[in-house]
């Protein structure tokens, strides 16, 4: 029976000692999960942030795109405006010219015979008169091909993303002496 008893006592100092293994390793795999969603959770707003970073330089560069189009358009829209008002003052002026020609045709015999090379030359200089602006199309070439903006954006993404290394400042009394400094010791 004292020996069935010293050994269930062994069996039993065993299993505890087994089951504090386990309790040990049940705490590192525990400690090990809270470590991965902690670090997971970190890297997570990590890259939250660099692509919201990206997409407001994407933002940025749309804006840019959009704006220089847009200041392109309105100078060619305003020049077409101006062309368009003169040419309808023009339109106007011969309307007018117009009427006062058939006003004049309208005359009797006597008036129109006695007021003839008045209204003539008047109507003669009228016609003579070039028209102020001659058309010319206008060509939409807004400076960036819809094939390029693609590449043009990315082009300054990249260069907003990695820009060049800065100059390094060495002290020229620890630098190795093979290294040649230049002015301002970079």
């Amino acid at each position: 029976y004292s020996r069935m008893k010293e050994e269930l006592a062994a069996l039993i100092s065993d299993l505890k000692q087994e089951q504090k293994k386990v309790d040990e390793h049940i705490a590192k795999l525990g400690n090990n999960r809270t470590r991965i969603v902690n670090e997971s959770d970190i890297f997570s707003w990590v890259i939250r942030r660099e692509f919201q970073e990206l997409h407001h330089l994407v933002d940025e560069e749309k804006a840019r795109c959009l704006e220089g189009l847009e200041g392109h358009t309105r100078g060619l829209v305003a020049s077409l405006d101006m062309q368009l008002e003169q040419a309808q003052g023009t339109l106007e002026r011969l309307v007018q010219a117009e009427r006062v020609l058939e006003q004049f045709s309208n005359e009797s015999h006597h008036e129109f015979i006695r007021k003839y090379h008045s209204v003539a030359s008047s109507a003669e200089l009228q016609q003579a008169r070039p028209l102020e602006g001659t058309f010319s199309p206008i060509s939409f070439k807004p400076g960036l091909h819809q094939a390029d903006i693609k590449l043009t954006v990315w082009k300054r993404l990249f260069r907003k993303v990695l820009p060049a290394p800065e100059s390094l400042k060495l002290d020229p009394a620890t630098a190795h002496p093979l290294l040649e400094l230049s002015k301002g010791n970079t």
